[in-house]
């Protein structure tokens, strides 16, 4: 048993020399930078361990950015470590944005799924996070809610969906409207959920 997956510290150009070029894949379904990688760690429920004077704390990732270029590390502090729980049976996880074009590295919306099934097809736990429809990523529990107990049915994902877009809270910008980004969001919560739903089909 060697744990959960561990990611060590990366300085910048060791993220970008092992991150693919922009430009260079399909963006719409790749991380390439760590905005994504944030998104994504969020909604799979990672943690980052945080290195200070003082010594090392544990936080879920979603509690490390406080809003757009800030953070909660106090002076001194860095993430020296990020942990992904090990993937559990009957579980999977997708990941999906839209960007405004191939070529540049900027999403109008990004949403992740977590999920995890029984034997039955019943959803027994659901994280749902969604990137770039407000100051930071969103963790939306009320899309979790609407999730867990189902079956993926229409009617559950349809709550979910709206569980998310009622949770963003965008800008108007050159990327899209408010109305079209939260509309936007709802709609890869959806794809993303019947992404992992499809993979935890053959993970149980």
């Amino acid at each position: 048993d060697i744990g959960d997956p561990r990611v060590g510290v990366l300085t910048a150009a060791e993220l970008e020399e092992a991150l693919p070029p922009t430009g260079a894949i399909d963006l719409a379904e790749q991380a390439v930078s760590w905005v994504t990688f944030a998104r994504a760690l969020v909604a799979a429920g990672a943690t980052a361990i945080v290195t200070g004077a003082s010594g090392e704390r544990e936080v879920p990732v979603e509690q490390i950015p406080t809003a757009p270029g800030k953070t909660s590390l106090a002076d001194g502090e860095f993430v020296s470590e990020i942990r992904i729980p090990r993937q559990q049976k009957g579980g999977s996880d997708a990941y999906l944005r839209s960007i405004p074009r191939t070529e540049m590295d900027i999403a109008v919306v990004g949403a992740g799924a977590c999920l995890v099934l029984d034997a039955s097809g019943t959803c027994t736990s659901a994280r749902i996070a969604v990137g770039a429809v407000a100051p930071t990523v969103l963790l939306v529990e009320d899309a979790s809610k609407a999730l867990v107990g189902s079956k993926l049915d229409d009617a559950a994902v349809a709550k979910a969906m709206a569980a998310v877009s009622a949770a963003c809270n965008p800008i108007d910008d050159k990327r899209g409207t408010v109305a079209y980004r939260k509309a936007m969001a709802g709609v890869l919560a959806k794809r993303v959920i019947e992404i992992a739903r499809e993979r935890a089909g053959g993970n149980r």
